[in-house]
């Protein structure tokens, strides 16, 4: 995903103990790269939960989200007791392109963003 200050790239990997695992990373237009989050999506006691731990600036605690929905290439992930975001979302609109997005209430608001991905092939 393009933003003005560089890119933001999710790359996933499924494991032999059938987990995936992601990594979320910022590149800047300097090319200089920051790891924003690491990320497992994995089953226990009959439910799927997508788990990110965040990587510092005060954004280093690990939160599980449990799968409430699976239809039409939509996953929604949910956690209602957490402060932001409740919930994170994956449209697979087509084999190249996803869109996820994180959203919630925050100070009473519901807020919204974005990420829009494409496929790329790594070099």
């Amino acid at each position: 995903m393009n933003t003005a200050k560089g890119r933001i790239v999710e790359s996933w990997k499924m494991s032999k103990d059938s987990r995936m695992y992601g990594i979320s990373f910022s590149i800047s237009n300097a090319g200089d790269s920051t790891l924003l989050e690491t990320i497992k999506i994995y089953e226990s006691a009959g439910s799927i939960y997508y788990e990110p731990t965040g990587n510092g600036a005060g954004n280093d605690s690990t939160v599980s989200f449990k799968l409430v929905s699976a239809e039409d290439g939509i996953f929604v992930f949910e956690n209602k007791n957490h402060d932001f975001p409740q919930r994170i979302s994956y449209h697979f609109q087509s084999a190249s392109n996803v869109l996820a997005w994180i959203e919630g209430t925050v100070n009473g608001k519901f807020r919204k963003i974005e990420f829009p991905y494409s496929r790329e092939k790594l070099n």
